[in-house]
């Protein structure tokens, strides 16, 4: 927000709050020995606002020093933004009314929720690398896994006793593929419900 005039022959410690610089203070010692010194700080604008920047400094040939901003704002902003995406996920995942189980190519389940795992009757931790292609006794799941991550989506309803926690449950399962940007096939889901009562 400065004009260049209003910047030069004055000392760099104008662009930064007073507690910034206690918190983390330029190290011109380090520069000097030849060091270049990679720091995330808070600038100040003009205007007052505070600019989070990436400030890259080293020291050149004849003794001056350089130093590179890099903005940092929008970084920070999608960073902030997946944060809160991710957050979303997990409480949809978590607290589900249905059980949810992800599993990769290979038919390794890597991850269930509490509602998946009370359904079956098992544990998480007996649950978690569990490989579905080899450990199941249902050849019907095995295939309904297999051919979601074929095709990308199948369908599985009828009992099914769990070989971790030996619990016989109606379930109505839908499996679906998880597609990369490049529309591939990397994993799955599986959204499970417990229809005994119904049955």
């Amino acid at each position: 927000g400065y004009v260049k005039s209003e910047l030069i022959g004055h000392n760099i410690s104008i662009l930064f709050d007073k507690n910034e610089l206690t918190k983390s203070p330029l190290r011109y010692d380090l520069v000097k020995k030849g060091d270049t010194v990679i720091r995330e700080r808070n600038i100040v604008r003009k205007d007052g606002k505070t600019v989070p920047v990436e400030m890259n400094t080293k020291i050149l040939e004849d003794g001056r020093m350089q130093a590179l901003f890099r903005d940092l704002t929008k970084r920070i902003e999608t960073e902030l933004a997946l944060k809160e995406k991710e957050e979303k996920y997990r409480n949809i995942f978590h607290n589900s009314p249905l059980g949810i189980l992800h599993y990769d190519k290979n038919g390794i389940i890597t991850d269930c929720n509490d509602h998946f795992v009370n359904i079956i009757g098992s544990s998480r931790q007996v649950l978690i690398g569990l490989n579905m292609f080899n450990d199941l006794n249902n050849k019907d799941i095995i295939k309904a896994v297999k051919l979601s991550l074929k095709n990308g989506e199948s369908y599985y309803e009828d009992w099914y006793t769990s070989v971790t926690g030996h619990k016989t449950t109606f379930v109505r399962i839908l499996f679906k593929g998880i597609h990369d940007n490049d529309n591939q096939i990397i994993s799955g889901i599986g959204l499970v419900e417990d229809i005994t009562g119904r049955k």
